[in-house]
């Protein structure tokens, strides 16, 4: 499977399931193997999904995006953590 080049940004408490030495930095680099879903890059980041927690918003290239859409070779994925509501 080929790997392709997106950027990822982490907003909030996600900051910190960066790789390491980039966890002081909002947006990085990143390779994947193509077809990945953005589901499987979060669990790839570690980045816990709680039902408990409400889900992760993620924003593809400026579109909000379904957590099963394929990220495209250079694409910028944007992951939120869950909004509380009240």
């Amino acid at each position: 499977m080929n790997e392709i080049s997106i950027t990822v940004r982490l907003f909030g408490e996600l900051r910190q399931y960066a790789p390491a030495g980039i966890q002081s930095r909002r947006s990085f680099p990143h390779s994947i193997p193509s077809g990945t879903t953005i589901l499987q890059l979060i669990l790839r980041l570690g980045i816990p999904i709680g039902e408990h927690e409400g889900p992760i918003v993620a924003v593809l290239n400026d579109v909000e995006a379904d957590l099963g859409s394929v990220i495209p070779a250079g694409a910028v994925l944007g992951l939120f953590e869950p909004l509380a509501g009240g």
